[in-house]
């Protein structure tokens, strides 16, 4: 919107809104402000006398020159250059003017939004062939044409250099041609001439250099030459022009799943690999389907698209090696799918169908409309959970002939707080504990809105428990914090108690951090292991709560380790050892305690059982 004044506002506005404004004649001396919110518009007028204000805006001009608009309406010009590109970095109050003879001048910003240059750098490249983007809070990438990026981190006055590999998918004369920055996934991106597209993720490492910190991708290839990039703002979403066709990119997680010893990983979009966790032993299965999931059991793999399900057995050879036959296929639209024995279960809309390996419908499990439809589902030997979309949990025992409830349906909104959906759930091995993450917003599971706790339902003894990561206490500790506040001076309060209490408070209290997956050990019914993940990517580190569970006495914080910065996430747990899928790191730089299978798997020793690795179960118990 623009005034007669020759004031610009910038506003979206909704369909059929009115926001016509005032005709009254308004003195020379008031000023007209428009102020606007969620929820109304509205239009207030104010003597330019009584704004108070130092703030302006910084312009570059097309015809060359920096210019200042301040609040008052006055323009005037600041510094004289051929500008092409300017940038304020905040962090410094610096700007960064970027002229057409290639020249990147630092201008400190004075009082009353004077400059002052500092310094004048001459870099390698001509625009328009030039690309600058800014990085974070003070940092810039720029190319020129050529395979590399040039990275320059203002804040602490570094430089470094990324560039393409050939090891990632690139060739050797692949050049870039556009660049752009994500603060959501905190990822550099850039287009390709040959039509690729090369991810850098940025890994905080205190100790490497620049260029370290920045870590390729596999290279996604889109087919024809790249003209512009740009990530979303409020998303992990990236949008790839070629001129000709737009694409939209948006990062999935590597589909995993893990039983006792094996494990099954999505490799490529066409490519899954069986991996046996005791031999490392590898056999990648080719696949003509656009993956949705994947699930096995001891013996049997289940892979589904939106319209099959794939049925695989497993066979393992007397040498040790790993084979697949097919075992059959047969039409489904799944959400979700689990196999036990020679059932598979499938939730389809509203229903979980149990079927035969030939795709007969043996059983159907219809929820009651109160508890709304199945949205996700796990199992543990021959239990079964549910959970629904209205936050019912169901326990099922599917080893008789038919599936029958092991207990009564829990509602979940009546014991935890602002419930709205279900972010994930995983069932112990004898099926009387659910633990579950959830959100109270309807955002799609963005960590925005996830709760910051991990919640774990005993249904032997009907009781819901929690530990919160904002109070780092769990809720018997609160309960007893709670009591003791209470105490009047004549009843003075255990100290005891409440000194313990804060002493575990200080080492698990994580308020800048939520849930990401969790798992039970698959031996142990009363362990779990629980991601904390940093609100922020790669603002900090990540952490792993271990987690003891009894009926007696609940949840009982067992202890708290740095995540491994080559773990990508969590999938699994067999005491002492976690397996997580494995960051696409470059090189082998494992950790002592931390060893590499394969390609993507990463096992970690579970700092409670270091040296106790070969131990006989007796001792581990």
């Amino acid at each position: 919107m623009s005034w007669d004044s020759g004031d610009v506002t910038f506003r979206f506005v909704q369909g059929g809104e009115d926001f016509s404004l005032p005709n009254e004649n308004v003195s020379h001396d008031m000023v007209k402000c428009m102020l606007w919110s969620i929820n109304e518009l509205k239009i207030c007028i104010v003597e330019k006398g009584k704004i108070e204000s130092n703030e302006c805006f910084i312009i570059g001009g097309a015809n060359g020159g920096i210019h200042a608009f301040y609040h008052n309406g006055e323009i005037r010009e600041i510094y004289r250059v051929q500008l092409v590109r300017l940038f304020y970095i905040e962090t410094k109050a610096l700007l960064l003017a970027f002229s057409q003879e290639s020249f990147f001048h630092q201008l400190i910003l004075l009082d009353d939004c004077k400059v002052e240059e500092k310094i004048r750098v001459k870099v390698n490249g001509k625009w328009p062939d030039f690309q600058i983007v800014t990085m974070r809070t003070d940092m810039l990438a720029m190319c020129s044409g050529d395979n590399e990026i040039k990275i320059w981190d203002l804040k602490n006055d570094e430089n470094g250099t990324v560039s393409l590999k050939t090891a990632k998918g690139f060739s050797p004369k692949d050049t870039i041609t556009c660049l752009s920055f994500s603060n959501v996934k905190d990822c550099l991106s850039g287009g390709t001439a040959a039509g690729k597209i090369a991810n850098w993720r940025h890994c905080q490492i205190d100790e490497e250099k620049l260029s370290k910190q920045w870590i390729l991708q596999e290279a996604i290839n889109i087919g024809s030459k790249i003209k512009m990039i740009s990530w979303s703002t409020v998303s992990g979403v990236l949008a790839v022009s070629t001129g000709i066709t737009v694409t939209l990119l948006k990062e999935q997680p590597i589909l995993s799943h893990m039983n006792k010893n094996m494990a099954v990983l999505q490799t490529d979009s066409k490519k899954v690999s069986l991996i046996s966790l005791q031999s490392f032993e590898q056999h990648d299965i080719q696949v003509s389907i656009t993956l949705k999931g994947l699930h096995m059991d001891e013996k049997h793999l289940a892979l589904w698209d939106d319209q099959k399900v794939h049925l695989y057995q497993i066979i393992i050879e007397s040498n040790g090696k790993l084979n697949v036959q097919s075992a059959s296929v047969f039409n489904c639209s799944a959400s979700s799918v689990v196999v036990y024995q020679q059932d598979v279960c499938c939730i389809e809309d509203d229903k979980i169908r149990i079927r035969t390996f030939q795709g007969t419908v043996k059983q159907i499990i219809s929820l009651p409309e109160i508890e709304g439809n199945p949205i996700m589902m796990d199992i543990s030997n021959s239990w079964l959970c549910i959970a629904s979309i209205n936050g019912f949990i169901r326990i099922y025992d599917l080893s008789a002939r038919e599936a029958h409830q092991q207990y009564h349906s829990k509602y979940i909104p009546k014991t935890v707080q602002n419930f709205k959906y279900f972010f994930r759930i995983k069932l112990n091995k004898l099926g009387n504990r659910v633990s579950f993450t959830y959100c109270t917003g309807d955002n799609n599971g963005s960590k925005g809105n996830i709760y910051p706790g991990i919640m774990v339902w005993d249904a032997d003894s009907d009781v819901v428990s929690n530990f919160n990561f904002t109070t780092g206490m769990t809720d018997q500790q609160q309960y007893e914090a709670d009591t003791n506040a209470t105490f009047t001076a004549s009843n003075r309060p255990n100290t005891s108690v409440v000194r313990k209490i804060k002493k575990e408070q200080v080492r698990y209290r994580l308020p800048d951090y939520l849930p990401g997956f969790h798992c039970w050990d698959s031996n142990d019914s009363r362990y779990l292991i629980c991601e904390a993940n940093h609100c922020k990517p790669n603002a900090g580190p990540n952490y792993l709560l271990s987690i003891f569970i009894t009926s007696e006495d609940g949840l009982h914080m067992q202890d708290l380790q740095l995540q491994s910065r080559n773990a990508e996430a969590l999938f699994g747990c067999t005491v002492p050892y976690i397996y997580f899928v494995r960051k696409d790191n470059d090189g082998n730089d494992n950790r002592s305690n931390e060893i590499r299978i394969g390609n993507l798997i990463l096992r970690q020793v579970l700092r409670e059982f270091v040296g106790l690795e070969n131990s006989d179960t007796t001792t581990k118990e």
